[in-house]
């Protein structure tokens, strides 16, 4: 019994689930809709049925483990709620025990034949979703009519059709009861149109079958794809009904090939014999969703993969006994004959990258492959090497359309220090190429500090735990994050680090992450995506006051809170500073969140919201609180957040209108504010949608930890941004309170319990 996965495509049920005698569990919500992140079939490279069976897998609760982090809280919290067939499956295994404990003799493939026979088919919803349909155990230990096999998969019918023969196969009933049973047998299969298939194409005989008590009876289903038709998959059932109500629908699936050919790829090593034993070869497909079709390949070096009409594009790795790798692409393939390519790994060249600092060392290197289709699908691929001159990289034939494939190379150094493992350098060089179309044959980089983007990155001690680790992210300028080798520079103690990045068309995501001495995740502080350009920048990760923040909507922010056809989630990040370009989370607990929908509450969480219901025109307010001991400021942080949704039109969703005052004290680097009156701190509103205007900010101070608060003057600080005056204490410490409205009526109450100290 297996876990279908949670890739929520065509084609991924992979291993162990692809086995034949698996019993895998996709996933269902309460209303036995599938659950969209439930892995299914067709099993590549046979196009078989899999996923066998769904069950219940979406805010499923179970006992909480000690330590546990991951899921919902419950009204018990001792409990969490989580999704996943990996939830799905344990309600399966359950059921399996039920009917063992009826029948302690059955094998395990005479209890997958039950609960498949008994399984409850739902309408408009795939096979290679559903397998033969929902787990029904109460209908499981009364069901006597089971089929073997419990699920059909005929051969690929290969394409043209003109030649193809019936394909027969044995489909035998077996009867538990102590009567006979008589089965008035059908079929019911659907064309790739959704339409009911050719009359003449699928037929099972004999139409009417007595099945003795305890016994077996055997039809045949046979296929018969020469029938004119439409190309493509074939599903439905074999249906057998009792004369006693008893109804068992067995599942089948047949792919009449469309226009396909062989591609046939021919791998050569780097000495021209065959390739390393352990190398990789991989398709995508453009002309549809991103599809893989793995192979290992022949020891020779040869494999073929037959590939409908399109264009593809084939890449090689290779992993060579000298500790070198290879990245060899084919980037655009047109497959409309049978064809045959031959990926020389020879025709590979190793990078040649330096930078110019004295000292300086490469810490990695990787290729970052981004592939599109037609359907916006997005795929990734890389490589990646601590030396550059173990890097080799090529392109095989022509180059792919830059709208449907991109490479970045990136590349990082730093001072490898005493003990070479880069800690405390002060510097990290994170360089990128990115190339339209290809993959460049050989990395050429030559990079010099007066042509890069230069940023000071200071880490405060607030909240510093014993390790600051630096490392910077990129996305493409269409805002997809692809597939990548992060690496930084971890320092012991707070300060400055300088990142030297790469100006360009790429945008980049600084982190700054703090960390116990031994690595384990304090907070993390994220830089605002975006393009950098030549030049000095000062950046503080983590500057006071930190409280409530948002990224601004885009592709490549991360932590967004969205609304989706049937979810509404949110991660409000909670302890962002008086940098207004980063965003900070806490790790460390201490977090909740509530949401109420018309003033009643509907979800919960630990400092996140996710809330699985149908989208509607409503009003929300969400209540976030969180508080740490690590440092003397902002101990308490809130932010109570009230905006409206409306009902998803589309299948991609919305960014929520949510919005939070940020403070930016002037402070030093220990968080400390001269004592007296007049002091002013500058204001920004974060709004996820900017498209509403901030209508107006309010604030308040305390110097009593929230106990009372005080009305601050806050007047207009240029464009989108504003200026509170508090009369700061003799000492102790002051806590600030805004709320922010905008145009279309949401608004944003932070609340923010020592925000800064009094020297």
């Amino acid at each position: 019994m297996v876990a279908a996965g949670n890739d929520g495509f065509a084609g991924s049920v992979n291993s162990p689930g692809s086995a034949d005698q698996a019993l895998t569990v996709g996933a269902v919500d309460g209303k036995d809709q599938l659950a969209p992140f439930s892995s299914q079939g067709p099993r590549q490279l046979d196009e078989a049925l899999k996923p066998d069976i769904v069950a219940p897998g979406v805010g499923i609760v179970a006992a909480k483990a000690k330590n546990g982090v991951i899921g919902n809280p419950s009204d018990n919290p001792a409990y969490v709620a989580l999704d996943g067939t990996s939830m799905a499956t344990p309600h399966v295994a359950g059921a399996a025990a039920v009917l063992a404990g009826e029948h302690p003799d059955w094998t395990g493939q005479q209890l997958k034949a039950a609960l498949m026979a008994s399984a409850k088919t739902l309408p408009k919803v795939s096979v290679f979703a559903q397998g033969a349909g929902r787990l029904d155990i109460g209908r499981a230990v009364g069901q006597q009519l089971v089929a073997n096999p419990p699920s059909v998969s005929v051969p690929t019918q290969v394409w043209p059709h003109n030649d193809d023969k019936p394909a027969a196969q044995s489909v035998s009933y077996h009867n538990y009861g102590k009567t006979p049973l008589t089965l008035a047998l059908s079929t019911d299969v659907r064309g790739p149109d959704g339409k009911s298939a050719p009359a003449a194409m699928f037929a099972v005989t004999p139409k009417t079958l007595t099945v003795p008590a305890g016994a077996d009876a055997a039809a045949t289903f046979t296929t018969n794809t020469a029938v004119a038709g439409k190309d493509g998959e074939y599903t439905g059932g074999i249906i057998a009904n009792t004369t006693d109500g008893q109804s068992v629908r067995t599942p089948i699936a047949v792919n009449r090939e469309v226009e396909s050919y062989n591609l046939t790829i021919k791998t050569i090593g780097r000495d021209g014999g065959p390739p390393p034993a352990d190398y990789l070869l991989g398709f995508v497909a453009y002309g549809e969703d991103v599809t893989r079709f793995p192979s290992d390949g022949d020891q020779d070096g040869t494999a073929s993969v037959r590939l409908p009409k399109g264009q593809y594009a084939a890449e090689v790795l290779t992993f060579e006994s000298d500790s070198s790798s290879v990245d060899l692409i084919a980037p655009y393939l047109t497959v409309n004959h049978d064809l045959t390519v031959v990926m020389d790994t020879r025709k590979a060249k190793p990078a040649d990258v330096t930078v110019d600092q004295a000292g300086a060392q490469s810490m990695s290197i990787g290729t970052n492959g981004t592939f599109y289709t037609s359907s916006g699908s997005v795929a990734g691929t890389g490589l990646g090497a601590e030396d550059p001159a173990h890097l080799l990289t090529g392109t095989i034939g022509a180059a792919a359309p830059a709208a449907l494939y991109s490479q970045v190379v990136t590349s990082d150094w730093a001072d490898p220090g005493p003990a070479g493992d880069f800690v405390d350098s002060a510097y990290a060089y994170h360089l990128a190429q990115l190339t339209a179309g290809r993959m460049p044959t050989g990395v050429l980089l030559h990079a010099k500090k007066a042509g890069l983007s230069r940023v000071r990155q200071k880490v405060l001690p607030t909240m510093f735990s014993g390790q600051a680790l630096r490392a910077a992210v990129f996305s493409l300028p269409d805002g997809v994050v692809p597939f990548q080798f992060p690496t930084g520079a971890a320092s012991t103690k707070p300060g400055v680090q300088t990142e030297y990045l790469s100006p360009g068309a790429q945008r980049w995501t600084l982190l700054a992450q703090l960390n116990t001495p031994d690595g384990q995740p304090v907070a993390s502080f994220l830089r605002e995506p975006g393009p950098v350009v030549a030049g000095d920048f000062t950046d503080v990760a983590n500057a006071p006051a930190l409280g409530p923040g948002f990224f601004a909507d885009g592709p490549d922010a991360p932590l967004r809170s969205g609304q989706l056809a049937d979810d509404l989630v949110s991660q409000p990040p909670m302890f962002s500073g008086g940098d207004q370009r980063y965003r900070g989370i806490l790790f460390t607990g201490g977090a909740s969140a509530v949401l109420y929908k018309d003033g009643v509450k509907v979800a919960d969480g630990p400092g996140y919201i996710d809330y699985h219901a149908p989208s509607a025109d409503a009003s929300y307010r969400m209540v976030v609180t969180q508080s740490q001991s690590l440092g003397a400021l902002s101990t308490s942080v809130s932010g109570e957040l009230t905006f409206r949704s409306k009902k998803v039109t589309g299948s991609n969703g919305y960014t929520l209108p949510l919005l939070a005052p940020r403070f930016a004290p002037k402070t030093d680097d220990h968080g400390t504010a001269p004592a007296g009156a007049g002091f002013s701190i500058p204001i920004v509103v974060d709004q996820q949608v900017t498209a509403n205007s901030v209508t107006g900010v309010t604030v308040e101070f305390s110097t009593d930890d929230g106990k009372t608060w005080q009305s601050a003057a806050v007047n207009a600080n240029g464009p989108k941004a504003w200026a509170a005056t508090v009369a700061n204490p003799g000492s102790g410490f002051v806590s600030l309170r805004a709320t922010a409205t905008d145009s279309a009526g949401n608004t944003g109450k932070v609340t923010i319990i020592r925000a800064y100290a009094i020297s």
